[in-house]
């Protein structure tokens, strides 16, 4: 099963915890100035130690359009990902929630996705891959610098930390831009749902570390449970102030969106987005009953257009 039909804690607020990590090889020009024939060597190494443990390899190389950009919308790979024009491959292991992307920006971005809030086991999942990965490759590591990236903005500890927040509460309240603010200055940043430069939709908003110049996973991993549990509580308590006829307003826009999406024949991804967003909210607050809050992620996933252009059998790649 996929991180998305999984169970998870705290998935009210959080839908999906993320590390991902920015490793290159030793003794390999960055991807910018490497050619085909490296690039597809790196993959070969790459792809022998970790298809004998578990993970799954697609070349990217002649891959259908739908098929790819599907994967984007598993948040497996990055939109940019998608666009490389070198070589380039994923290797999965799915129900672990673990992928490695060779040859983006860098040789490896080494992946883990968990249901819920989970920072400490996506960390440590992201670290058993880059341990496996350690042992047959030597990983560019400086004792000045730290690990070596091809932007080196990215240099340091070249970790990522994320979790996927859903606020409807927060933003229609209007404490969006407070809580904009608080993020940014606890040294964290705020995206869409797809990351950088990608709009937030359905009340969902990717909140992760700035920079990876600090010194330590520990800390990184700390300041974001400690972000995670304000904004939790901020949240549940932006729900919990409804009242009244402002709660009555709410079950009435949540009980449309309910309706409009079991019963329309043709809707727009924008539009699904919306009422997908009130009937979560319903389900959170207790007011819709089916379908689960898991559920409701996975609806999210697969009613994305490239997945489901491919589970209608219409994914051709043009």
């Amino acid at each position: 099963m996929a991180w998305y039909d999984l169970p998870g804690t705290d998935t009210d607020v959080v839908i999906s915890t993320r590390v991902r990590c920015a490793r290159n090889i030793s003794g390999y020009p960055f991807p910018a100035a490497a050619d085909a024939k490296t690039a597809r060597e790196i993959i070969e190494k790459v792809s022998h130690i970790l298809t004998s443990n578990g993970f799954s390899m697609t070349d990217f190389t002649d891959i259908p359009r739908a098929a790819a950009y599907s994967l984007v919308e598993k948040h497996y790979v990055s939109p940019g990902f998608v666009r490389v024009s070198l070589p380039h491959a994923l290797l999965l292991n799915e129900p672990c929630g673990l992928s490695v992307m060779v040859c983006e920006e860098d040789h490896l971005r080494i992946q883990c996705i968990l249901p819920g809030l989970a920072l400490t086991d996506a960390c440590a999942g992201a670290d058993k891959v880059e341990g496996l990965l350690d042992r047959e490759l030597d990983l560019a590591f400086d004792e000045q610098f730290g690990y070596l990236t091809q932007s080196p903005l990215n240099a340091g500890l070249a970790m990522r930390a994320s979790i996927m927040t859903f606020l409807p509460g927060i933003c229609l309240e209007g404490k969006m831009p407070a809580l904009s603010c608080a993020v940014d200055r606890l040294g964290l940043t705020m995206r869409g749902l797809f990351g950088e430069k990608s709009s937030a939709q359905g009340f969902l908003f990717q909140i992760s570390n700035q920079t990876s110049a600090c010194t330590d996973k520990d800390s990184v991993i700390s300041l974001l449970s400690y972000a995670a549990e304000k904004i939790k509580d901020m949240e549940r308590q932006s729900r919990a102030s409804f009242s009244g006829s402002a709660l009555d307003d709410l079950k009435d826009r949540i009980m449309r969106a309910y309706g409009t999406l079991k019963y329309a024949c043709r809707i727009s991804t924008e539009e699904f987005m919306s009422l997908w967003a009130y009937v979560r909210l319903g389900c959170c607050m207790g007011l819709v009953d089916h379908p689960t809050q898991e559920s409701m992620t996975s609806m999210l996933i697969g009613m994305m257009p490239a997945t489901l252009m491919l589970s209608c059998d219409t994914g051709t790649g043009e």
